[in-house]
């Protein structure tokens, strides 16, 4: 990840950061100074290290000693994000 970016190891790090904790795309530019397609190649390779991850453990969330609790409604996308329940399994 840091061999191939001109960028110094601390910003990329901060970049992560900053998308772990759900900073808006907007604000990460302003924040690091980097450009916005910088944020969204960095933001696209940190959601690919996470999906590898989960692929490798094959889809286990937590571990021992973690408890996990899955909710059971299946809720999808409105115009406006607003929510509404969908019916029906998967």
């Amino acid at each position: 990840m840091f061999g191939n970016t001109w960028l110094p190891p601390q910003v990329v790090l901060h970049i992560g950061y900053l998308w772990l904790t759900k900073c808006s795309h907007t604000s990460m530019p302003l924040i690091t100074g980097c450009s916005s397609a910088t944020i969204t190649h960095f933001a696209g390779l940190f959601r690919q290290l996470v999906a590898n991850e989960v692929e490798e453990d094959e889809g286990q969330i937590g571990g021992e000693n973690v408890i996990v609790e899955i909710d059971e409604s299946k809720l999808g996308k409105r115009k406006y994000h607003r929510r509404h329940h969908v019916e029906g399994d998967g």
